[in-house]
């Protein structure tokens, strides 16, 4: 059966995040690590969108003694560490042409619009978005991808879903979806592999 849908990860499909929570540690006096521990704590709830990006700042402030962070835009700092992955970014534009295209993506909220603000996600017009804290379950939960499903209007071998987790390609390969494995590592030549696929 033929692609139709094209559907994308965020987090090392589109740009990396290696190196987040630089910027704010920098701002404050801490290290990336202290401020990835607190958010390892909220992290599912960050996800799933029971728990705000502002929140999660709170959270910050209050566990590791932050003065003067109140007005602090954590959300655009953060997204400000992401590095995009340009290969990508350049495939998307010329997929864009021949297939519709959606994010699959376990992002926060204020994160992920700040990241579209930023164009460290290719501004296309993409048909769908599915944002985990937008709509509660994040992969591998297989709701997210029957709510992705629903939302294309395409089923299985349809679908094509490139994403740098195994364990999120395991659900949409038993609902049929074709899938590709990101090593954002070595960008390049995952991207020339889907693009002798789809193109």
């Amino acid at each position: 059966m033929a692609i139709k849908f094209v559907y994308f990860d965020v987090g090392n499909v589109f740009h990396t995040y290696d190196h987040i929570f630089e910027k704010v540690a920098l701002d404050f006096g801490k290290t990336p690590a202290d401020i990835d521990g607190v958010f390892l704590r909220h992290a599912t709830e960050v996800t799933k969108g029971t728990t705000s990006v502002k929140k999660l700042w709170q959270y910050c402030q209050q566990e590791l003694n932050i003065q003067n962070g109140v007005n602090y835009n954590f959300a655009k700092s953060w997204a400000s560490d992401y590095l995009i992955i340009k290969e990508m970014h350049d495939l998307v534009k010329k997929l864009h042409k021949k297939y519709k295209l959606g994010i699959l993506s376990n992002h926060y909220l204020d994160t992920f619009y700040e990241s579209l603000r930023q164009g460290k996600i290719p501004k296309i017009d993409f048909s769908t978005m599915i944002i985990s804290a937008e709509v509660g379950c994040k992969k591998p939960e297989p709701e997210i991808y029957k709510i992705a499903q629903e939302r294309c209007g395409f089923s299985g071998e349809e679908i094509f879903f490139i994403d740098d987790k195994k364990e999120n390609l395991f659900t949409a390969s038993k609902m049929g979806w074709q899938t590709f494995l990101f090593d954002y590592k070595n960008a390049q030549k995952s991207s020339e592999e889907i693009g002798r696929i789809l193109l």
